[in-house]
């Protein structure tokens, strides 16, 4: 109810009268399900959910550092648990429960490393779960259960989940097609795989999350390559090659999406906008991720007609890409309605930042790159002093713009009206 009440007040709905009424429920869930009972109650799933819960709700409003340690006693909850590990002894529909539970930290712990640029929690090798069911059906009827059971029935609810693409003989990653009591194996090994997922198009929603979880594959082991302190003993040649095959590993995880995610047209009469948006969000900042050492090195040591310019450049394009994914017109209900709200704002922040690095080095770019970049910077900056009226942690992302606008403006070759929405 608290991260309800968080998100409806962003979506500005007028049935919500108190604008601190989610702080009322969060104040509540802790009395109940934290204050004292984190040390001295026996673990549960439930005590686990109620403590990934509250991670989610520290995130929706601001507090990361708060979500990123309660998020760690979470996750060290479910491994003391045995939540990670397979369990053939128990019971089908409360151990697919389970898998999901996992899934949902291992979502959330990918999220928080991005945000902060700390290592991941959960480890490469921690895991011997299989993916959860693409279903949105109850785990307690017995269809169900006897899909998660027989490895017959679980090819006929992937054949029920997807149809046929006409080009998926033509592309090479398909999916494994084995029920959760024979996917025994790690991280490590779906990672080897490449793909979890088929390419096959969807028609309901739940796939999405098999997409997002194989794109967090690449994303951590990309963190774990180029930013790991590890990382500086590397030289140059090594981390540029890395980052070459980290990108192309990206553009091929894309090519295998179905049509159907895809997020160049998002008008909400098409079907599953939220899960287009919200792919395409984690597409692109899996990209910059990714290319954004080329970029940096680029701004230091100019190497025109290099590998690391080329690859700065396509930075720069992956964050345009990113701000086309906002309407020119501003609308703040839209944001929060179908983007993944509890997070857009680094999503947003991310790409400008890397348009900022872009406009103060416009001689080291392509020309035709730099082309109407400043139409982009100013359109980010509208969007993000919108969301500074409602939110405190875009309030100080919009001072923060404006701070570096008004000192370095003079410098630029574009306007942007710094009193746009002053908190």
């Amino acid at each position: 109810m608290a991260i309800s009440a968080r998100h409806s007040l962003l979506v500005d709905e007028q049935s919500l009268g108190n604008h601190d009424q989610h702080r009322v429920y969060f104040s509540r869930s802790w009395q109940l399900g934290m204050s004292g009972s984190i040390l001295s109650d026996d673990l549960n799933l439930q005590q686990v959910q109620i403590e990934a819960l509250t991670a989610f709700y520290l995130l929706s409003i601001g507090q990361v550092h708060r979500s990123s340690r309660l998020l760690a006693v979470a996750i060290r909850s479910a491994m003391e648990m045995g939540l990670n590990c397979s369990q053939n002894d128990t019971i089908e529909a409360y151990s697919e429960t389970r898998c999901r539970a996992w899934w949902a930290l291992f979502m959330l712990d990918t999220v928080l490393c991005v945000i902060m640029g700390q290592p991941p929690c959960i480890g490469r090798s921690n895991c011997t779960l299989p993916l959860p069911i693409p279903s949105k059906e109850d785990f307690g009827v017995q269809r169900v259960v006897q899909r998660i059971t027989n490895q017959s029935s679980w090819n006929t609810l992937l054949t029920s989940v997807f149809a046929e693409d006409p080009t998926a003989q033509a592309r090479e990653r398909t999916l494994d097609h084995k029920s959760p009591a024979q996917c025994g194996s790690n991280i490590e090994v779906a990672d080897e795989q490449s793909a979890h997922v088929p390419s096959l198009t969807p028609i309901h929603s739940m796939p999405s999350l098999l997409y997002m979880v194989d794109l967090s594959f690449l994303l951590r082991e990309a963190i774990d390559t180029l930013y790991a302190p590890g990382a500086a003993r590397r030289s140059w040649l090594e981390i540029e090659l890395a980052i070459s095959t980290f990108n192309n590993d990206a553009d091929s995880w894309f090519s295998h999406l179905p049509v159907e995610f895809h997020a160049t047209e998002l008008a909400e009469a098409r079907p599953f906008v939220p899960q287009r948006i919200g792919l395409a969000f984690r597409f692109y900042t899996t990209k910059l991720i990714i290319l954004q050492p080329c970029l940096r090195r680029l701004t230091r040591l100019a190497q025109p007609g290099s590998v690391c310019e080329t690859l700065a450049t396509t930075c720069v394009q992956v964050a345009i890409q990113m701000i086309n994914l906002l309407p020119e017109k501003v609308d703040i209900a839209w944001l929060y309605r179908v983007t993944p709200w509890w997070c857009v704002l680094h999503y947003i922040m991310q790409s400008t930042s890397v348009l900022l690095i872009a406009v103060f080095n416009q001689d080291l770019l392509n020309s035709r790159v730099t082309i109407g970049i400043g139409k982009k910077v100013e359109k980010a900056i509208r969007w993000i002093g919108e969301m500074s009226t409602k939110d405190s942690s875009s309030q100080r992302a919009w001072l923060l713009c404006r701070n570096l606008l008004s000192r370095h403006g003079s410098k630029l070759e574009f306007e942007i009206d710094l009193g746009l929405q002053e908190p």
